[in-house]
């Protein structure tokens, strides 16, 4: 199985960092994985052109569409994680997802499955929350949860638990 991760952190070291190499640690034991940390990307805005939509090319030309876009055509599964602000993914997390509006059609006709993993300060319903976020952009994609999110309410970085380790140690 192709695997894409894509941390949605600003933080260095944090919990999603964390996070995400424990799970690449993991599942490269079986699996392709390949890791994208978008605050060390070239991502520009979506203009909202709707050109995609037309079925022209993205008038972006950067690291989503070079190097993103085809791995995640490749992939299999999708893993995303993201600390929550204000309720919701982060602004990195959030630009990724607009980016792949383009890519909606061939996700909804090449089924793709998808893992979050959200990670607040405050507790397990307000990242609930931003997890309703990523749930609904997962359903508009076409995408099958293959599990439930995996959540970890901590304010400052922590090692990964023993359940999250036994979760990716089954995928």
């Amino acid at each position: 199985m192709n695997i894409v991760i894509i941390n949605g952190s600003q933080r260095k070291n944090g919990n999603c960092e964390r996070f995400v190499w424990a799970a690449k640690e993991i599942l490269e034991r079986k699996h392709s994985v390949n890791v994208f940390t978008l605050i060390d990307m070239n991502i520009n805005y979506c203009s909202g052109c709707l050109k995609c939509e037309e079925g022209m090319e993205c008038l972006l030309h950067d690291d989503f569409a070079e190097i993103l876009e085809p791995a995640l055509m490749k992939s299999n599964l999708v893993i995303m994680a993201t600390p929550t602000y204000f309720n919701m993914p982060s602004a990195a997390m959030v630009n990724f997802i607009d980016r792949t509006n383009k890519m909606c059609d061939y996700f909804m006709n090449n089924k793709k499955k998808c893992l979050f993993y959200l990670v607040g300060q405050t507790d397990e319903q307000t990242i609930m929350e931003a997890y309703n976020c990523l749930h609904t952009y997962g359903e508009i994609m076409g995408m099958e949860e293959i599990l439930d999110p995996i959540i970890t309410v901590s304010r400052m970085p922590k090692g990964i638990t023993q359940d999250i380790l036994e979760v990716l140690e089954r995928l």
